[in-house]
């Protein structure tokens, strides 16, 4: 055919979005990791096309004959707890539309609450708004500052590190600090902070004027999202550089999330066994052990260990979470 002219792309950009989002999300391999490639732009084309094809891989074509990628709130509220019981991506993917949807922080996590019937699907819901939130925010700082009127910060919203998180009530904490850093890189690129190592800095000492749970996760947050502080930074040995104990392990527990979301088991293994602090390993092998059987992936145990750098540590890190899982809180809601 002929040359694509700029009205045609124009005319069909939700459809190109549709496509680019699809192949974004093949090519990622995880719900989340595609999402975070996408941009608002062409009606949430490219949100939408990685939602449908979310839907597809998880529950096949046709599932309720609904099209769950442009539906309004309503009809999410009603049936997403449908599609958020068949698979926790799909919850985050809720909160994703449900925050394009309501475009306010706050109705859209109230509406997690109706999607996710279990508190592990609710994080995962609002995750997705907090992490579309971002994405709509002005490279000058938050549009929109609906969590500032009870902040304990003298700072504006567009100077604050810690912002929105530092104000959101406390059951919707760890889901914003998971991803903070996507509303933070608004103001790295603001102040021209352009390198990992001068990021990850500010990022530590905002989490210092934390304290307790919200402190844990902001430093899980960091971990959790240490790959995306700079193109051509991942230091995997940074949590261990942090002083103080609680901090150093909620950073690590955030960088093993990382992998077991994306069931890079063998990544999370490793990554353990390279801490040379004997409580943090045995921490990090305990958590990475309770992603492999939260996942259902006992019968594997064997064959994940068989090709890690430490295979008899790794068997043995799993019999011993069997053992203690009784008394070891689920992390992925924190620490």
């Amino acid at each position: 055919g002929g040359a694509t002219t700029t009205r045609e792309v124009s005319l069909n950009c939700h459809a190109i979005g549709h496509v680019v989002g699809e192949q974004t999300f093949a090519n990622v391999g995880s719900v989340q990791g595609a999402l975070s490639k996408c941009t608002a732009d062409c009606g949430y084309g490219c949100i939408h096309g990685v939602v449908g094809a979310a839907v597809v891989q998880q529950l096949g074509v046709g599932y309720d004959n609904v099209d769950i990628a442009h539906a309004d709130v309503a009809t999410i509220k009603t049936i997403g707890s449908g599609y958020c019981t068949q698979g926790l991506p799909l919850c985050h993917a809720m909160g994703h539309l449900l925050y394009m949807n309501e475009e306010s922080d706050t109705k859209a996590l109230n509406d997690c609450n109706a999607v996710g019937a279990t508190a592990k699907r609710r994080e995962y819901c609002y995750q997705g708004v907090f992490m579309e939130d971002a994405g709509e925010e002005s490279p000058t700082g938050p549009a929109t500052p609906l969590f500032l009127t009870n902040a304990t910060t003298s700072a504006l919203a567009s100077e604050d590190y810690g912002y929105p998180c530092r104000s959101v009530a406390s059951v919707y904490q760890h889901a914003c600090f998971m991803n903070l850093f996507f509303f933070q890189i608004h103001l790295f690129q603001q102040q021209d902070i352009r390198t990992g190592s001068a990021r990850v800095v500010i990022e530590q000492k905002t989490c210092e004027t934390f304290s307790g749970s919200a402190r844990s996760s902001c430093f899980e947050g960091i971990g959790y999202l240490l790959y995306l502080t700079d193109s051509d930074f991942f230091d995997p040995g940074f949590c261990s550089t942090i002083a103080s104990p609680s901090d150093r392990d909620s950073c690590i527990l955030g960088v093993q999330l990382s992998d077991t979301d994306l069931s890079r088991y063998t990544d999370a293994i490793n990554y353990c066994e390279e801490i040379s602090n004997n409580s943090d390993r045995s921490f990090c092998l305990s958590a990475v052990s309770q992603a492999i059987y939260a996942h259902n992936l006992t019968g594997k145990v064997a064959g994940i260990c068989s090709v890690v750098s430490v295979p008899v540590e790794c068997v043995s890190a799993f019999a011993n979470y069997i053992t203690a899982s009784s008394s070891i809180p689920d992390y992925f809601l924190g620490m």
